[in-house]
């Protein structure tokens, strides 16, 4: 649908429905169907449930809601009328009990950083010699081959979601969603952005033999992850388990960095 927004109008009013829908049943109604008769709210923590190690939270899932405020857009009917933008923004409705505030914390880059580090890509090393730089400015400049000052936000955007694709395993149809291009586009995508890098495009290599030789991959923390699916005769169910295998050493030391 990202894709064909721009060739009618009805498959972007389909998005924003389901952004709506999607805002209200989470974001309300879900997380008023957790507050029941008290006058609090409180999430129940799990540290064994995800495969990777990483913390999980239910009923709601503090984790899930947006860090952006979400923008939508009213349609106005009267004829001169400009359309109004409505924010909604789901982590400004918890504020702390008097006399108590809210504490947030965040790794920044903590995967690239991590991929950096598998990887020992001398050119992703360099880049976090420099605490003030933009990482993903110049990840996408030295990518695309151009200067900082002609790397677009989108270029940005592009090269931030394609690091992610590496790392939590996307394949091509995902990051294709994603970016709204092809899928076929967002393979060039990827397959540029590993040569350019090749120590990542080593990384992998390694860790999905790794994988295919033991049948499990185990963590720099000593977490161990069975693949079944490993040597599947199906393609696709193979190629799953791989991507399966990348995501685990990165996400299982990334868990044990943020519950530590």
């Amino acid at each position: 649908l990202l894709q064909l927004q721009e060739l009618h109008p009805l498959p972007k009013i389909i998005l924003e429905y389901r952004q709506i829908h999607k805002i209200k049943s989470t974001f309300i109604d879900g997380i008023l169907s957790c507050i029941k008769n008290k006058n609090y709210i409180s999430s129940a923590w799990y540290q064994t449930s995800a495969v990777t190690g990483r913390i999980s939270a239910k009923n709601p899932n503090f984790q899930a809601l947006p860090r952006q405020p979400l923008q939508i857009s009213k349609m106005q009917y009267i004829q001169g009328k400009e359309k109004e933008v409505v924010t909604v923004h789901p982590r400004a409705t918890f504020v702390p009990q008097e006399g108590w505030t809210f504490l947030a914390a965040d790794f920044c880059q903590v995967e690239l950083r991590l991929l950096a580090h598998f990887s020992s890509d001398s050119e992703l090393l360099c880049i976090f010699t420099n605490p003030q730089a933009d990482v993903f400015t110049i990840l996408a400049s030295q990518w695309k081959g151009v200067s900082l000052g002609d790397v677009s936000s989108e270029d940005r955007e592009h090269a931030k979601r394609i690091v992610y694709s590496v790392v939590y395993g996307a394949g091509r149809e995902r990051l294709s969603g994603i970016l709204g291009v092809s899928a076929e586009q967002a393979s060039r995508f990827q397959d540029s952005f590993l040569q350019t890098y090749r120590g990542v495009q080593a990384f992998i290599q390694r860790t999905i033999q790794q994988s295919h030789k033991q049948g499990y991959v185990v963590s720099i923390m000593g977490r161990r992850r069975n693949l079944p699916n490993i040597h599947s005769p199906d393609w696709a169910v193979r190629m799953q388990a791989e991507r399966q295998a990348v995501n685990f050493v990165v996400q299982g030391r990334i868990a044990k960095t943020c519950s530590a």
